[in-house]
């Protein structure tokens, strides 16, 4: 490939990049994650989540264990957790306002750290929902390094 047809399929890949992003983030609609941690010195078994009509079950996390819940959807809601640990009188709780579009616009994941009678909320950086995101990232970098001018 002669050099001036370089820059030309650098470009054709950074379209297409671009074009498989946007179309996943359209297939996707707003998909975040929730990462819920198990701070009790027992196992939470039963485990599920519940947004927008949607529930997902992830079984039994152990002591000290830590699962991710991806979901779905764009406008504010509660969002609802369920589980049964030995010890712990909390059998679930709610968290009301959850907006997946602004955690999503925010590349934001909520952390939900679960301890006896106690939950600990917070955001954190999100995990990059796609390979293709990912690529675009470092491609991006990429190019924006190559273009940049240094003295």
């Amino acid at each position: 490939m002669s050099a001036r047809w370089r820059p030309v399929w650098i470009g054709l890949v950074v379209v297409v990049l671009a074009a498989v992003e946007i179309g996943q983030a359209w297939n996707h609609r707003a998909r975040v994650c929730v990462l819920i941690g198990n701070d009790g010195d027992r196992p939470m078994e039963r485990l599920a989540v519940e947004f927008a009509g949607t529930k997902v079950g992830s079984g039994t996390l152990a002591p000290g264990a830590s699962t991710r819940i991806w979901l779905s959807g764009e406008n504010p809601g509660t969002l609802a957790v369920s589980f049964v640990q030995p010890g712990n009188p909390m059998s679930g709780f709610l968290v009301p306002d959850f907006s997946p579009g602004s955690l999503r616009k925010n590349s934001l994941m909520l952390v939900l750290r679960v301890k006896p009678n106690q939950v600990e909320q917070f955001h954190d950086d999100s995990p990059a929902t796609s390979p293709a995101g990912l690529l675009g990232k470092q491609l991006a970098q990429w190019i924006s390094s190559e273009l940049s001018l240094s003295p």
